[in-house]
């Protein structure tokens, strides 16, 4: 199925919003660093948000709450979540960068989105659109695999 993602349409919208997410997240990681390298470096005094964010990375090797772009606890040492950070921000940039006009037509990690049911509910918008037809009369088929196989008659998520 050959989908084409113009700027006014639900998947559009839906990535603009997960771009936006992710870009929050990072001024706030960004800003929580350099606030605790100014205070290592003796050019600012610590601010409570300083301390815990300290005291979260270092004796509870956990990421603070306050980086978390959903509410969830997320039960996983502080380096493992970064290397999952940067691997969502790896999946997004692909989709900053010109992805979303093959969107359909490449695998997508739906894991990595900050809302991938937001994500499902948009390329379903999307697909009834390009089909006239009602979303009701869609059907989601899921299969989990290593490598996505296409006939090229689906939208491909991965």
């Amino acid at each position: 199925m050959d989908i084409t993602v113009p700027k006014s349409t639900y998947l559009f919208r839906c990535l603009q919003r997960e771009i936006a997410m992710f870009k929050s997240q990072h001024e706030i990681i960004f800003s929580d660093l350099k606030n605790a390298d100014a205070y290592f470096e003796g050019k600012q005094q610590a601010s409570n948000r300083t301390r815990d964010v300290l005291r979260v990375l270092g004796t509870e090797d956990k990421a603070p709450r306050t980086w978390n772009i959903s509410s969830r606890d997320v039960n996983m040492s502080a380096s493992v979540w970064m290397q999952d950070l940067i691997n969502r921000i790896q999946g997004i940039n692909q989709v900053a960068q010109g992805f979303v006009k093959d969107i359909g037509q490449r695998p997508i990690w739906l894991g990595g989105l900050c809302n991938p049911e937001a994500f499902v509910a948009a390329s379903r918008q999307e697909v009834a659109r390009a089909e006239k037809c009602a979303v009701d009369s869609l059907e989601l088929k899921v299969v989990i695999s290593e490598s996505p196989a296409s006939s090229g008659s689906e939208f491909t998520y991965h």
